[in-house]
């Protein structure tokens, strides 16, 4: 018995408040954690078939989300270029109305960038779009994203919560939505966890919210 334990948070658009889609995030595998498969990427190689059958069925279960909703999964570049990766992307693009949508961590971009960037494309032409999470909890690179040309992008958690709704802050956080905008890029704010930073994130014109506002991780 190889119990294998997702959960899901929703994502929200900020204009109507409605469900926009789910990211869905290992939990556990067996006595192996979340952290344990980010330490060892090998470890998703490994496991790849248990995992993405587990995953898939509850997909095609409707657990994870409702028709119309979209799916957000997070990838190391190291899985991402492997063959694992590729069968996983296979497997969870259930719907080409509704991409599933690959997220990677602005952390990880260093990875080797043709092969990556090689990666992306193919996944790409074959329907996918590319989310970078977790922009602005380090040192920026804006290089690498204008490269990437992601379909969304996650703003770190400190942005919102750092931001205390004065003009000045307000208008720095308005000139960034903008700039992604301006390369077609959708803006998701992370770590939304009050009506008042929900408005303040409506006022700016970033496309969606996720935080603990509107739910936790919720086991599937």
């Amino acid at each position: 018995m190889f119990p294998i334990l997702f959960s899901r948070m929703p994502i929200i658009d900020s204009k109507n408040a409605e469900v926009f889609g789910y990211e869905v995030l290992l939990r556990r595998a067996g006595e192996l954690t979340l952290s344990a498969f980010n330490k060892q990427p090998a470890l998703f190689i490994n496991h790849h078939d248990k995992l993405i059958t587990t995953l898939r069925s509850l997909d095609e279960e409707n657990k994870i989300r409702a028709k119309g909703q979209h799916l957000f999964i997070n990838l190391l570049p190291d899985q991402l270029v492997s063959q694992q990766g590729i069968s996983t992307v296979e497997a969870l693009q259930l719907n080409p109305d509704y991409p599933l949508i690959i997220e990677i961590t602005e952390e990880n971009l260093s990875h080797n960038h043709s092969e990556l960037n090689n990666k992306l494309e193919q996944l790409i032409e074959n329907g996918c779009q590319l989310a970078i999470d977790d922009f602005g909890c380090a040192n920026s690179n804006f290089h690498r994203v204008l490269e990437l040309s992601p379909h969304y992008i996650k703003l770190d958690q400190s942005f919102i919560q750092s931001n205390n709704g004065e003009y000045t802050e307000r208008n720095k956080l308005k000139q960034l939505v903008n700039f992604f905008h301006s390369l077609g890029t959708k803006v998701i704010i992370e770590g939304v966890e009050s009506e008042q930073q929900y408005e303040l994130v409506r006022k700016i014109g970033a496309d969606y919210v996720q935080g603990f506002y509107f739910g936790y991780p919720e086991p599937i």
